[in-house]
């Protein structure tokens, strides 16, 4: 009896001494974890606090929800590799960052791909004033970061079976050009023009109904990251030269939902006064309304999430509603806002051939993991990756896109020109960097400024990092170089231009060599004369051995002026002529693909 009795409190004891384990795990983070698990319980929220959670709670389709605090990047991040933890979970996270825009710990935008032998993923955070957003991809999960009020956040875990649907293809007008001609703006009155090389960023009006402000009291977040992750599928999917989305003005207007009526009431929104006169007093390319309209499809039971008035690239048809709950969530803005320059769904058998969506396996033994790109609707057991469709990209090694089917980089490239014209404004000074298309190691590459707008002389401030935090003066020269010993090393480039009238532009970017080094790159050449040229000039190339390659010639935006080659050429050097008499002055590029890499030489235009 006394023997069971020791028992009994002993297996008590380990019991308790095992959960006591288990809640001391849970809480006992410390200053170098990036989420940080809080003990706050709903009943002690704020009353600001407890509505945001509350509406997600009503409107996302939740896993899990935790109370966290979010750590200081510029601590916690190391050589531009982020470890973190999903609270709850085991598991640590690598993400190595790719793209990273850090002004301050208040103010940043840093985007990585999570790396790993067993699993892979995305996380985009952002922070506003030191408030912070995020979207996070692993696996098939996804998780989103919000922020409450008073430095308190909510990670939480998104069911993704319940996200089908994406947009209702038969809404969009089958236009089947190939070519398509920029419309002239609405606004007769504008004297305004923009010229090729000097052009501000496509700007979206976005504006939102009474029933998706009851949902999401906390729209500017949404509005933030959604334009973001459309920016950085820009990036990620290599759009050359495509300006970026800016957000000419957020606005509350009066509108009224009617349930399983979208397509009316997109084309309501398109026709409204008020909505025309903010168009033209923002001057905004595309107009966005956020809803909560619990839009339905009959015949599958399914949900709409999003609708533009028509494919495009038309300023009377850039007009698209979105769900606030899945304008980030299932990056159903970025959706549809790829519909505005004319990318379709992968069944859409209309429009340019190469403008659909893609998916894709990737297979890291044992597992399959399955992706979508951003304009294909979205499936179930997929993960939508921040990528358009492009045949020149690799995930893991496996192309994201088809040349004759899937490539709407490529058309993004071509009709951008044609989105931005929509309605032209007065451009500021704006600067991007030219990188290296193929670094390897032990060799000396050149970054080189790209400016235009604002009035010269130019001034140029270099600033380099090696973990996209913290930075250090490198030159004032318009170009810079630099070189690659490590296969781990990654460079992240910092440039502010100052023009003569005050003006100040800043851009980045981000480099790391190649460790499959190419024989046909490292030795392959590539040049332009005369540069600057007036009439004509001569591109010259060499190649190391026999391949395919394509020389092509773009302006400023990304457009192609002419293709000077597409063919199997032979080991040898080459000389191909370009006329440039008919062509604006101005700053155009030179591209040479072999074998899906490229190198990139500026010519400019003279008078």
């Amino acid at each position: 009896m006394k023997r069971n009795f020791y028992f009994f409190t002993f297996a008590t004891g380990v019991f308790i001494l095992f959960f006591f384990v288990i809640e001391f795990s849970a809480y006992s983070q410390s200053d170098q974890d990036f989420f940080i698990l809080t003990k706050k319980l709903k009943s002690t929220l704020n009353p600001k606090q407890l509505k945001i959670t509350n509406e997600l709670e009503r409107n996302m389709p939740l896993r899990q929800m935790k109370y966290i605090k979010v750590g200081n990047l510029s601590k916690i991040q190391k050589d531009g590799t982020l470890t973190f933890k999903i609270p709850g979970k085991p598991e640590k996270y690598l993400a190595k960052a790719t793209s990273v825009e850090y002004e301050s710990e208040q103010n940043y935008s840093w985007f990585g791909t999570i790396e790993s032998d067993k699993f892979d993923g995305e996380i985009i955070i952002l922070s506003k004033d030191g408030q912070i957003t995020a979207h996070i991809s692993i696996g098939e999960e996804v998780y989103q970061i919000y922020h409450l009020d008073g430095g308190l956040h909510t990670l939480v875990n998104i069911n993704t079976s319940a996200l089908s649907g994406q947009c209702p293809s038969k809404s969009h007008k089958k236009e089947g050009v190939s070519s398509p001609k920029p419309e002239a703006s609405e606004d007769k009155d504008s004297e305004i023009k923009r010229s090729y090389a000097c052009v501000a960023p496509t700007r979206v009006l976005i504006l939102s109904s009474p029933a998706a402000r009851q949902v999401d009291s906390n729209i500017s977040q949404t509005i933030s990251l959604s334009i973001a992750q459309f920016n950085q599928a820009l990036t990620n999917s290599s759009v050359a030269n495509v300006q970026r989305l800016e957000l000419a003005a957020y606005v509350p207007i009066t509108f009224s939902e009617r349930q399983d009526q979208i397509f009316e009431d997109t084309d309501l929104l398109s026709t409204m006064p008020n909505v025309q006169n903010l168009r033209a007093q923002y001057k905004a390319d595309l107009v966005v309304l956020l809803t909560n309209g619990n839009y339905k499809e009959f015949s599958t039971g399914g949900s709409y999430y999003g609708n533009v008035k028509n494919i495009g690239p038309s300023a009377s048809d850039a007009f698209g509603i979105v769900e606030v709950t899945r304008a980030s969530s299932k990056f159903t803005f970025a959706h549809e806002v790829g519909h505005m320059y004319g990318g379709r769904h992968e069944n859409d058998t209309e429009g340019v051939p190469y403008s659909h969506g893609y998916k894709y396996d990737v297979r890291k033994w044992p597992f399959v993991y399955r992706y979508t790109t951003i304009m294909h609707n979205l499936v179930e057991n997929r993960s939508m990756r921040t990528n358009f469709s492009n045949p020149n990209v690799k995930h893991d090694g496996v192309a994201m896109g088809n040349a004759e089917y899937a490539n709407v980089a490529r058309l993004i490239a071509e009709t951008s020109s044609v989105v931005n014209n929509f309605q032209p404004v007065y451009a500021a000074l704006k600067a991007s960097i030219i990188v290296p298309s193929y670094v390897a190691l032990y060799q000396t590459y050149t970054w080189e400024a790209l400016y235009s707008c604002g009035q010269g002389p130019y001034r140029f401030e270099w600033y380099m990092s090696s973990d996209g935090v913290n930075y250090s003066y490198a030159s004032n020269s318009e170009t810079i170089r630099g070189s690659f010993y490590s296969c781990s090393e990654r460079k992240y480039f910092r440039l502010k231009v100052y023009s003569a009238d005050g003006q100040v532009a800043t851009a980045y970017a981000t480099s790391s060599p190649s460790c499959t080094a190419r024989r046909e790159l490292t030795e392959m050449s590539m040049d332009a004369s005369p540069n600057p040229a007036t009439e004509k000039t001569e591109v010259s190339f060499s190649l190391p051995e026999t391949q395919q390659i394509r020389l092509e010639i773009f302006d400023f935006q990304g457009n192609s002026v002419e293709v000077l080659e597409d063919a199997v050429l032979k080991a040898g050097s080459y000389k191909r002529k370009f006329r440039s008499d008919n062509l604006a002055p101005g700053i155009y590029l030179c591209r040479i693909i072999c074998n899906g890499f490229q190198k990139t030489k500026k010519i400019i235009i003279a008078q």
